[in-house]
């Protein structure tokens, strides 16, 4: 049955794992910021580091159906789908945040207590460790070629800083060896790729937020590029909310796709 909460988990949604599964509740407690400070000389203290905490997310729920001694099997049952449904984690949505996403672990799975009580209230706590904020499920992008050096804008959503994404593929019929993008303040510079046509070098994160740089053959084979990375390069391609300057230079023809999920609060 559905109320006016809808959570899913991976696209599966919770009251349709059983049609006497209601939703209650999704509720998020207060982003909690680690904020790190030293202190200055003669006074005061100055902030060395600003870092949000991993972020939960509390999805309620109830079960429609009385407490006959038949019926307390089929609760116990029920109760179980949902407890397997939570355990997985994975990308949540909800109806109340459209187009959003949020990669979540299992915190804290519901409380049984006593299923005889029919009008009971479950809640499992998810939990944002990686990426402690909602995130679009649609990337703001562009794609251009890289036969010269060029620039070009991209709008970034969202209300939350967040970090840029591409993939450059050889058009060449040369190997491409050197490869830079500027974002901003920020940029990323790369040597002796070995990226030869027809091959994409890869720059993106996993569910967690962890960077991979890797280069994908044209075969569809994928080895790593972490160590092209020049030692000058910056460890991402921050970006803030609002048009940013993406630049790039590359001595080899490509075609280049620059995407960022925007990062809600």
């Amino acid at each position: 049955m559905q109320l006016k909460h809808r959570a899913a988990l991976n696209g599966v949604q919770l009251d349709e794992l059983d049609e006497r599964v209601l939703v209650h509740a999704v509720s998020e407690p207060a982003a909690r910021l680690n904020i790190t400070t030293a202190n200055r000389f003669g006074g005061g203290q100055r902030v060395s580091s600003e870092q949000r905490e991993p972020l939960d997310v509390n999805v309620t729920f109830g079960i429609r159906l009385r407490s006959s001694a038949d019926e307390l099997v089929q609760r116990r049952e029920i109760f179980e789908k949902v407890t397997a449904w939570a355990m997985g984690g994975g990308w949540l949505t909800t109806n109340i945040r459209p187009g959003r996403r949020i990669y979540v672990r299992c915190a804290q799975l519901p409380a049984a207590g006593d299923l005889a009580e029919w009008a009971s209230e479950y809640t499992t706590t998810f939990r944002a460790y990686g990426v402690p904020f909602w995130q679009g499920t649609n990337p703001s992008s562009f794609v251009a070629p890289t036969t010269k050096g060029n620039s070009k804008a991209l709008e970034i959503a969202g209300t939350a800083p967040s970090v840029l994404e591409f993939s450059l593929q050889n058009t060449s019929t040369a190997e491409l060896s050197e490869f830079t993008l500027t974002a901003g303040a920020h940029s990323m510079a790369f040597e002796a790729l070995g990226l030869m046509p027809g091959e994409t070098l890869e720059l993106d994160h996993d569910a967690e937020g962890l960077l991979r740089i890797r280069i994908q053959s044209a075969e569809g084979a994928w080895r790593s590029a972490m160590a092209a990375r020049k030692a000058e390069s910056d460890d991402e391609l921050k970006v803030s909310p609002g048009s940013v300057t993406v630049g790039w230079t590359s001595r080899r023809a490509g075609l280049l796709t620059v995407r960022c999920y925007g990062r809600y609060v």
